[in-house]
């Protein structure tokens, strides 16, 4: 799949009461290429937990959260750009892998970037 134009019936479907339908709508928008990386970006900040939680598991698939973990190491725009989406990534309650990654994944400032955003209070209420 390819077609931008489906991504926004994608991203509600994301909301479905049936998993399997978030689940195939949150596996289109991964090889939907950027448009479809964006909608599972901004379905982080999705009010319905299960599209929030289909974003992440994507996010991690698609190699994205260690990508951006690894730019937290990196000066000016692409280092804030990663704050605000590690940041989204706990606000949605996807810890898991950016845990997995302060204890042995990532080394020097984007260490200490990941760990400062992670025992940052935030929206976490959320999950």
């Amino acid at each position: 799949l390819g077609a931008t134009d489906a991504i926004p019936a994608l991203r509600r479907a994301m909301r479905d009461p049936e998993w399997w339908v978030r689940s195939n709508a949150a596996r289109a928008l991964r090889e939907s290429g950027t448009r479809g990386l964006a909608a599972l970006e901004a379905a982080l900040e999705d009010e319905d937990r299960f599209a929030r939680h289909q974003a992440v598991l994507m996010l991690e698939e698609l190699g994205e959260v260690d990508a951006r973990v690894r730019a937290l190491g990196r000066d000016g725009p692409e280092r804030e750009r990663a704050e605000t989406f590690v940041r989204k990534l706990v606000d949605a309650g996807g810890t898991e892998r950016l845990e997995a990654l302060a204890r042995n994944g990532s080394d020097g400032p984007a260490a200490v970037s990941l760990a400062r955003l992670l025992s940052a209070p935030g929206e976490s209420a959320r999950r």
